[in-house]
C-alpha cells in the first residue's frame, strides 16, 4: 500500500469514513426494531434446553450445558452480528451496539420465562416464577453484556480501519459468555429441586405437596414408612421396592401406597 493510499483488500463502500456521519441509515429505531427481533429465533434454544432432560444424560448434560449456550449466546444478538456484516452503517455508535445487545437479551430472557412458566413448568410455585423473573434474566443480560462488549470492539476496529466485519475481533468474548452461561446451567440444573415450588403428588387419592425432585424413596423416608412392608403403584405400574431409589416423581404423580400385612 503506497503512503496516503488505502488497501482495496480493507475498503468497504457501505461504510462511512471514520468521523463521517452514516448515510443511506434507516432511522434509529428501524435499527433498533431489526436488532431486538432477530433475539426471538433464540428461543428455539429453550427447546433444547427442555428437551435435553429427557434424554441419556450424558447428551442431556453436553446439551444443556454445551449446545444451548453456544446457540442462545449467538442467537440474541444474531440480528446485530448481521448488521455488523452486512449494514455496519446502520449502527451509530459503540455504545448504541452494547445497548442494542442488552435489550435483544431482555427480550430474549421474557421470551424464555414465558415458555418455562407457562408451557414447560407451568406445575412451578411462585418461588419458581420468582427465580425465572430475576435469576435467569440476570444470567442472559450478563453473558450478553460480555459479548456485547466485543461486539462493540469489533464495530470500533471496522471503523477504524474499513473493510469487512471480522468475527475474530469479538470471538473470545462470544466465547467467555458461552462458558458463562453454560457453568450456569450446571449449577442450575445441580440444584434444581431448591427452586422450584413443591409437587402435587395424588397419594391413595388425597392430594398432597411435596418437595419437587423426590424419587419413590425419597417420598416414603418423608412419610416415615418402613419400604419392605409396602407395595407401591406408580401412575398404575407397580414400582419393584429395588426400583424405588432410581424413580423419580413428577408434579400430578398418582400413587398407591399399601402396607403389607402377613397372615396367620
Amino acid at each position: 500500500m503506497a503512503d496516503g493510499g488505502f488497501d482495496p483488500h480493507f475498503y468497504d463502500p457501505r461504510a462511512p469514513r471514520p468521523g463521517a456521519a452514516a448515510r443511506g441509515a434507516p432511522p434509529a429505531p428501524v435499527v433498533w426494531l431489526v436488532a431486538l427481533l432477530g433475539s426471538v429465533g433464540g428461543t428455539v434454544a429453550a427447546f433444547i434446553e427442555n428437551a435435553s432432560r429427557g434424554m441419556n444424560p450424558a447428551v442431556g448434560i453436553l446439551l444443556l450445558v454445551l449446545v444451548a449456550p453456544a446457540v442462545e449466546e449467538i442467537c440474541k444478538p444474531l440480528a446485530i452480528v448481521f448488521l455488523l456484516e452486512k449494514r455496519p452503517h446502520w449502527l451509530r455508535s459503540a455504545g448504541e451496539v452494547v445497548v442494542l445487545a442488552v435489550l435483544s437479551a431482555v427480550v430474549f430472557a421474557t421470551l424464555e420465562n414465558l415458555l418455562y412458566i407457562f408451557v414447560h413448568h407451568p406445575e412451578g410455585g411462585p418461588g419458581f416464577v420468582l427465580f425465572r423473573l430475576t435469576v435467569c434474566t440476570a444470567l442472559h443480560v450478563a453473558a450478553t453484556s460480555v459479548f456485547a462488549v466485543g461486539l462493540a470492539k469489533a464495530w470500533r476496529r471496522l471503523r477504524a480501519r474499513g473493510g469487512g466485519f471480522d468475527i475474530d475481533d469479538c470471538f473470545g468474548y462470544y466465547v467467555t459468555a458461552v462458558i458463562i452461561h453454560g457453568l450456569y446451567n450446571a449449577v442450575v440444573t445441580v440444584h434444581r429441586g431448591r427452586w422450584r415450588g413443591p409437587m402435587r403428588l395424588r397419594i391413595n387419592g388425597e392430594w398432597r405437596e411435596h418437595p419437587a425432585g423426590l424419587t419413590v424413596a425419597g417420598l416414603i423416608e418423608q412419610m416415615h414408612l418402613e419400604p419392605r412392608r409396602l407395595a407401591v403403584e406408580l401412575n398404575k405400574q407397580l414400582v419393584a421396592r429395588a426400583d424405588h431409589a432410581a424413580t423419580p416423581l413428577s408434579d400430578g404423580d398418582e400413587m398407591e401406597i399399601v402396607t403389607l400385612v402377613g397372615g396367620g
